[in-house]
C-alpha cells in the first residue's frame, strides 16, 4: 500500500522575537508528526529557524527557512510571514508531485496561509488543525479583544491576520477540531460540518513518568502565557485571598507572555511579593518538576481551545481549579475542581478549602492522573492519520 505523504507547514512564531518559545499547537504538531513518521508517513515540514523539529532530532525531512527579521512586534511578523510565504511556496513546487495532503498544523496565519496557497499550487487537500476557540467573527469584536493587551497598531494587524487565517480554512478539505467548544465556534462561523472533525490534545506520559515524585514546595502551580486573556488578574486577586487566610502560600507562575511585567507589578501592589514567583518560560522535565512540586493547578483562563495544561498537570498526579468555561471542556472529567467564570472570590476561597484538606487533594490527584491517560499521543495520532488518510482517498 502507497504510504501517506504529507507537506506540512510549521512556523512557530513564538520563537521568531525573543528566546525559544514552543506554544501548545506547536507540541501538538511534533508529537502527531513524529507519530505518523513511524506509522510510515512520509513528512516534509517546512519551518522558520531555529527549526522546532530539528531541536527534538526529527527523522522526518525538514526543510527551514530563515527569518528576515528577529524581533518582537506585529510588524516584523507580518514582514517575516511574507518572506516564508515565498521560501515556502517555492520549497513545495519542487515536492508536488509526490505529495497527497498539505498540512496547517495550527490556525495560526503563518501555518494556514503558506499551505493554503502551496494546496493551490500543487492542487492538493488542504487539513488544518484549530486549536483555538473563536473569540469573535468580526473585525471590530476580534480588535476590541486584542486592545486589551495590544496597541493600535498590532492589534490592526493581528485582527487582519485572525480573520484571514478563518477565510482561508473554509477552503479547507478538512478542519481537525481539538475540542467541541473548538468545532461548536468555527460552525456558529459557517464553516460546513462535514468538512470538521473532532480530535484532541495528548500529553508526554512517558516525560512525566520519569519525571521523579517531589516534595511540595508550592501551593499552587500556574503554567501557560502570561495575558490578560488567560486570568492573570484574577489569580493574582484570587492568591491574595488564599494568602488573608494562608500568609505562607506560595504560588509559581510559569510562562511568558504580554503580561508578565503588568502582572509582577500587580503581585507588588498587592503585598504579594513574597507569594508569588514568576519563572518564566520552562520546558521539559524542569516544567514536569515544577508541576509535581505543586499541590494544585490553578487555571482561571477565561476561554481555552482545549487546556493543554490540565491535561498535563492531572497526568502530573495533582488537582486542577478552573473556570467552568475551561473545566466544560473535561466534561468527563471527575477529578477537576469547576468555577463559575469570574468570580474571583469563589476562586480563591476554593483553592483554600482544597489546601485545607489534603485528603481530598490525594483522592482527586489520584482520580486525575487516572483519567489522564486518555490524552495519550498515540491515540491522538490515530486520528489524525485516520482523517488525512480519508481525505488523501476522496481526491
Amino acid at each position: 500500500m502507497r504510504k501517506l505523504s504529507i507537506i506540512c507547514i510549521l512556523s512557530n512564531p513564538g520563537s521568531w522575537g525573543s528566546p525559544w518559545v514552543e506554544w501548545g499547537g506547536e507540541t501538538r504538531a511534533l508529537e502527531v508528526l513524529a507519530r505518523m513518521h513511524r506509522m510510515g508517513a512520509l513528512i516534509w515540514s517546512l519551518e522558520t529557524t531555529p527549526s522546532a523539529s530539528q531541536r527534538r532530532n526529527a527523522r522526518y525531512h525538514v526543510h527551514t527557512a530563515k527569518l528576515l527579521v528577529r524581533r518582537p512586534g506585529a510588524i516584523a511578523a507580518a514582514v517575516n510571514a511574507v518572506g516564508i510565504w515565498i521560501d515556502f511556496a517555492l520549497t513545495a513546487v519542487k515536492l508536488r508531485s509526490g505529495v497527497d495532503i498539505v498540512l496547517a498544523p495550527t490556525s495560526n496565519l503563518t501555518d494556514i496561509g503558506p499551505a493554503w496557497l502551496i494546496s493551490k499550487i500543487a492542487r492538493k487537500p488542504l487539513a488544518v488543525v484549530y486549536q483555538l476557540v473563536l473569540d469573535a467573527t468580526t473585525v471590530r469584536e476580534k480588535y476590541r479583544v486584542l486592545r486589551r493587551d495590544l496597541g493600535r497598531v498590532s492589534s490592526c494587524i493581528r485582527t487582519l491576520g485572525f480573520l484571514t487565517s478563518l477565510r482561508l480554512a473554509r477552503d479547507a478539505t478538512a478542519i481537525l477540531c481539538i475540542s467541541i467548544p473548538v468545532r461548536d465556534k468555527l460552525l456558529q462561523a459557517g464553516l460546513m460540518a462535514n468538512r470538521t472533525f473532532l480530535t484532541s490534545m495528548g500529553v508526554n506520559m512517558d516525560a512525566i513518568g520519569k519525571t521523579p515524585e517531589l516534595s511540595k514546595e508550592f501551593d499552587g502551580v500556574y503554567l501557560g502565557r502570561v495575558e490578560r486573556a488567560k486570568g492573570i488578574e484574577d489569580l493574582i486577586t484570587a492568591w491574595g485571598i488564599v494568602a488573608e487566610k494562608l500568609p505562607h502560600s506560595r504560588l509559581v507562575i510559569i510562562g511568558t507572555g504580554p503580561f508578565v511585567s503588568k502582572a509582577q507589578k500587580l503581585a507588588t501592589a498587592a503585598g504579594l511579593d513574597k507569594n508569588i514567583e514568576f519563572k518564566g518560560y520552562v520546558e521539559g522535565e524542569a516544567k514536569y518538576k515544577l508541576l509535581k512540586q505543586s499541590k494544585l493547578l490553578v487555571f482561571p483562563s477565561h476561554s481555552e481551545g482545549f487546556g493543554l495544561t490540565v491535561a498535563e498537570a492531572m497526568a502530573c498526579g495533582i488537582p486542577a481549579i478552573c473556570y467552568d468555561t475551561v473545566a466544560s471542556i473535561f466534561a468527563n472529567c471527575k477529578s477537576i475542581v469547576s468555577v463559575p467564570k469570574g468570580d474571583v472570590r469563589e476562586f480563591g476561597q476554593t483553592v483554600v478549602r482544597l489546601l485545607l484538606n489534603s485528603s481530598a487533594r490525594e483522592r482527586l490527584g489520584s482520580l486525575a492522573r487516572s483519567e489522564s491517560q486518555q490524552f495519550r499521543w498515540d491515540l491522538v495520532t490515530q486520528i489524525d492519520y485516520s482523517v488525512l488518510t480519508s481525505i488523501s482517498r476522496r481526491d
